[in-house]
């Protein structure tokens, strides 16, 4: 009686039984990896148009004021702070916050030329709540310190808002940029 062998080579390559691979499958069987890495880039790229990128300085330079500001801080002021994120994508949003210490007539002074001679809001018409929308930790922006807190608004024709506060009872400028 004849012995029957079993064959263990694997089929050749053209014996898929009737069934061939999709040039799609084919495609992904070989190049998985760099469209794992496409996709991983895609996202990144999303997240860097996108998302929002808060930057807070501490202490800031004159430039880093003049940035936010347009005009240079005085140079009796101390302990500076800068924070400021811009959002991208398809409705962009920005805002900014600065903070310095500095005698209260030159307060006054560096508040008006900031906001172009705008006049001082009455008592009660301005809120001095802070919302950052964007940053995590706003605690040196302490409004809620103030004990006699003034404050200022203008809007330009650029749709940004700036609101300017002044605590006439401990010499502190405090500034929001938004738009």
């Amino acid at each position: 009686m004849p012995q029957q062998t079993l064959d263990y080579r694997s089929p050749q390559p053209n014996q898929n039984r009737g069934r061939s691979l999709s040039p799609l499958k084919r495609f992904l069987a070989r190049r998985w990896k760099g469209l794992a890495i496409l996709v991983a880039l895609g996202f990144f790229g999303l997240w860097v148009v996108f998302a929002p990128h808060p930057r807070v300085k501490h202490p800031a330079s004159a430039s880093d004021v003049t940035e936010l500001t347009s005009v240079p801080p005085p140079p009796e002021a101390t302990n500076i702070w800068v924070a400021s994120c811009g959002e991208g994508g398809f409705a962009p949003g920005f805002q900014g916050l600065v903070r310095f210490e500095a005698p209260t007539p030159v307060c006054l002074q560096y508040a008006a030329a900031v906001l172009h001679g705008a006049s001082q809001c009455p008592p009660g018409s301005f809120d001095p709540k802070l919302e950052a929308d964007f940053f995590s930790d706003t605690s040196w922006f302490d409004l809620d310190k103030a004990t006699d807190l003034v404050g200022f608004r203008s809007s330009s024709g650029t749709g940004r808002l700036s609101k300017v506060w002044v605590d006439r009872g401990r010499g502190v400028f405090y500034s929001l940029e938004s738009d």
